[in-house]
């Protein structure tokens, strides 16, 4: 084939073959934070609520006057203020838009950043399947400080110092392949046996301190 044929081919693939790939793992489900966008969107609705808030504060101020007239400040029924009360709703839409965002965005950020070992496979599929997805559209990438894990999984030191080294070294017993018919080369992408490294590494520490405990026993 070609190589303007074999271009032509993987456009139409598109989406359907990268969704497929992509969701065949979560070493491979990346996607980003979008940290410094939701952060100027939360300014912005706390600037939102500040112009609310003082508005709140001079109608307060304008109502308890000596000049006000007869006006129940110590009565959210008695409110006659129609203004003081539609600022009051507005704050009330505003805040909950402000704390719902807050509360969904927090545990967002909160999540690890991708590991440079699963951010390989990315970029091998992509170099792999160059003709796939847009470029302009799988650029997200590359903002590697501002992508996240769906399913985060944490490992530990010895965890991923192990990993790279089996992995690095080709022991089949510590990768597995593809499941299904997505493109896969595995000269460039990778997928661990996670449970057969957490194994070993606990094999390891196991054994570490088995000897710990027994050689101060020999010395004695």
């Amino acid at each position: 084939m070609s190589y303007a044929k074999r271009h032509l081919w993987l456009s139409y693939t598109g989406y359907p073959k990268y969704s497929s790939w992509v969701a065949s793992s979560d070493a491979f489900f990346h996607v980003r934070k979008f940290r410094t966008l939701n952060a100027r969107v939360i300014l912005s609705l706390q600037d939102e609520i500040v112009v609310l808030e003082e508005k709140l504060k001079a109608l307060d101020e304008a109502c308890s006057s000596t000049t006000a007239g007869v006006i129940n400040n110590g009565s959210f029924r008695d409110d006659t203020q129609s203004e003081r009360v539609g600022t009051l709703a507005n704050l009330k839409s505003k805040l909950v838009e402000y704390n719902t965002f807050i509360n969904t965005h927090s545990p967002i950020r909160a999540r690890p950043p991708v590991s440079k070992e699963e951010m390989k496979n990315s970029y091998a599929w992509h170099w792999n399947n160059d003709a796939v997805i847009l470029d302009k559209e799988q650029a997200y990438i590359t903002h590697d400080d501002d992508l996240m894990a769906i399913c985060p999984h944490e490992k530990g030191y010895l965890c991923r110092l192990i990993g790279r080294f089996t992995l690095s070294c080709r022991y089949s017993i510590f990768r597995r392949t593809l499941d299904g018919k997505e493109s896969y080369d595995p000269e460039t992408q990778y997928l661990a046996r996670l449970d057969r490294i957490d194994q070993l590494v606990a094999g390891i520490l196991f054994s570490a301190g088995l000897v710990m405990l027994i050689v101060p026993l020999w010395i004695l």
